[in-house]
């Protein structure tokens, strides 16, 4: 949440749009794979 906000801020133009959606599809990636793995890992 607090990594969106300077990225929006950076992200001006088309430019900024394309590295902010890369930034932002990045970061919930990773964060979607750790909540993913975590209950996986946990349940086994």
């Amino acid at each position: 949440m607090m990594i969106s906000a300077p990225v929006v801020r950076l992200g001006e133009g088309p430019a900024g749009d394309f590295v902010a959606a890369a930034a932002g599809r990045e970061f919930n990636g990773l964060r979607f794979g750790f909540v993913a793995h975590d209950p996986e890992e946990r349940g086994q």
